[in-house]
């Protein structure tokens, strides 16, 4: 007698069905083996004095290239004050889902929605004249522990709207000794901030930018001056800044 294998259309189904589930599991495993690019971008706006640059989100979003949907994007806004210690709002936008699970619709629409969210985000409140205290410093290294108590495989950036014309307990520049030491004798205000800056470590992976625009050539000079200890202060602690007018002139890409 000759036997025969005999394959029903339930067991078709059914094995349809299982290499299915199968080539999902693998796709799913095969994207998970990679992780997703993160990106993480702190803003902080100084609201003591007025300036003439401010946070944009239309920059902020080219800058972040924040078409490239396949990344987390993790954006923190804060402002600086008077005070050592403000508010920080956050927005999280996840990367976008790829594979047989995607829904390219709802995706577009989400990403859409990131550039509202983002101006919203940045919503300022800028002072109209200079206020009696400023404290930029502190409220700076503050944020860089933040930043560096993060997963350090990944890309981070601080971007600070300030003059950087501290006036407080630490130093001020609106008196002439402070004012003094910072045009001769920087070194002795460096020793000041870096007291301050206990417990930063050197980190490749965060980067600082300063955005200023001088009114005039007294306020272009004073900001020089604040850059070389700027320059000075951040060399000894291991992170790499740089200044700027404003984003779109900002050396190179997030």
């Amino acid at each position: 007698m000759t036997n025969y294998l005999t394959i029903t259309t339930q067991d078709y189904t059914m094995k349809t069905k299982l290499l299915f589930i199968i080539i999902i599991l693998c796709l799913g495993a095969c994207n998970s083996s990679e992780p997703t690019p993160s990106k993480t971008v702190s803003v902080l706006f100084d609201i003591t004095d007025p300036l003439i640059a401010h946070p944009d989100a239309s920059e902020l979003y080219k800058l972040l290239d924040a078409d490239n949907t396949n990344q987390n994007l993790h954006i923190r806004y804060g402002e600086i004050s008077e005070v050592d210690f403000n508010p920080v709002s956050e927005l999280i936008r996840p990367a976008s889902k790829t594979g047989l699970l995607s829904n390219a619709v709802e995706e577009k629409q989400r990403m859409r929605g990131f550039g509202k969210d983002l101006e919203a985000l940045l919503v300022r409140t800028d002072s109209l004249t200079p206020q009696d205290n400023s404290s930029i410093f502190l409220p700076i290294i503050s944020e860089v522990k933040v930043l560096q108590s993060m997963d350090s495989t990944m890309d981070k950036t601080l971007i600070i709207y300030s003059n950087l014309m501290e006036n407080n307990s630490l130093v001020s520049y609106y008196r002439y000794n402070d004012l003094w030491l910072l045009e001769h004798q920087p070194e002795v205000l460096l020793e000041k901030y870096l007291l301050k800056a206990k417990g930063i470590n050197p980190s490749d992976s965060l980067r600082i930018l300063f955005i200023y625009i001088p009114e005039n050539d007294k306020a272009n000079t004073q900001y020089q001056n604040l850059q070389q200890l700027y320059r000075m202060v951040f060399d000894r602690l291991g992170i790499p800044i740089s200044f700027s007018a404003n984003l779109t002139k900002a050396q190179k890409s997030l």
